[in-house]
């Protein structure tokens, strides 16, 4: 017995120095729970702490993903609809099917001229859509 309750007082200060998270990522400490448990008296003790403390932690996280998720959906209702000249939708079309695009691709794809292309790319920049990669004449861009 006396073996149980020193496991189980050393399982509940490594739970207070290291909380564990997912019960997978940590299987050592899941069964050390178990077998900290006194079976003869039926203490559950130190196994419903460590339980209950990943179920802690396990909340904060998803409530922390739910903030995020709020702060993101605020952020686009903040912007509202976005309206993309005919030029700016092809361009954005490219880049979700081949994955980013150039602004020699766009000049040959609109015939226009090196200034127009920049004035698309900076319009599209500054809506957040898309974002420049690269520098000098490796530059690309691609989705936000």
């Amino acid at each position: 017995m006396y073996k149980n309750v020193q496991a189980s007082v050393q399982l509940h200060e490594q739970n207070r120095q290291q909380p564990r998270g997912n019960y997978d990522s940590d299987r050592a400490a899941y069964y050390a729970a178990l077998n900290a448990v006194n079976r003869d008296a039926s203490d559950l003790s130190a196994w419903l702490e460590y339980f209950t403390e990943g179920v802690l932690l396990s909340l904060s996280k998803v409530k922390e993903r739910a903030l995020q998720l709020s702060l993101e959906k605020r952020k686009r209702n903040a912007k509202g609809q976005i309206a993309l000249s005919e030029r700016q939708m092809r361009i954005i079309e490219h880049i979700q099917s081949t994955g980013r695009i150039t602004s020699g691709e766009i000049q040959k794809m609109f015939g226009i001229s090196r200034q127009a292309t920049h004035t698309e790319l900076k319009n599209l920049m500054e809506l957040d859509i898309i974002e420049q990669k690269g520098a000098g004449k490796s530059t690309y861009y691609v989705m936000k």
